[in-house]
């Protein structure tokens, strides 16, 4: 059926449209492996850092969720949704909110992470598990 270059274009196609999907579903590759290990972290200043979405658990169809933190250093926190662009957010007195645009189409569970480096380097700053049901 498939040969040489045909065979090796046909894997190339099955294994782009893999990554697609995975990207395009909004899960967190570690959280499918059962997420980084730890909650909240030190948001500086020796204050610990929180994050909570709303709603939680997330109700199927939904097409937004507020994500809060509170506990921050008055920084830009980046936040990590599991896509391939971190999303930036200011913290105003320590705290941010931001309605996270997604169409919540497949259930299950996943992890925000929230990062002081757009490259989401180290340990994060706080972190919040999502169940959609």
């Amino acid at each position: 059926m498939f040969t040489g270059k045909r065979l090796t274009l046909a894997l190339a196609i099955v294994a782009a449209a893999a990554v697609m999907l995975t990207v395009l579903s909004g899960a967190s590759v570690e959280a499918a492996r059962g997420g980084k290990k730890g909650g909240g972290g030190g948001g500086g200043s020796g204050s610990t850092a929180t994050l909570t979405a709303s709603p939680n658990p997330i109700p199927l169809g939904t097409s937004g969720v507020v994500i809060s933190g509170t506990g921050f250093a008055n920084q830009t926190v980046y936040i990590d949704t599991g896509g391939l662009i971190l999303t930036p957010v200011t913290t105003v007195g320590g705290s941010f909110s931001w309605t996270w645009v997604h169409n919540f189409n497949v259930t299950g569970v996943g992890t925000i992470y929230a990062y002081n480096n757009s490259s989401a380097v180290g340990a994060p700053l706080a972190s919040v598990m999502i169940t959609v049901v």
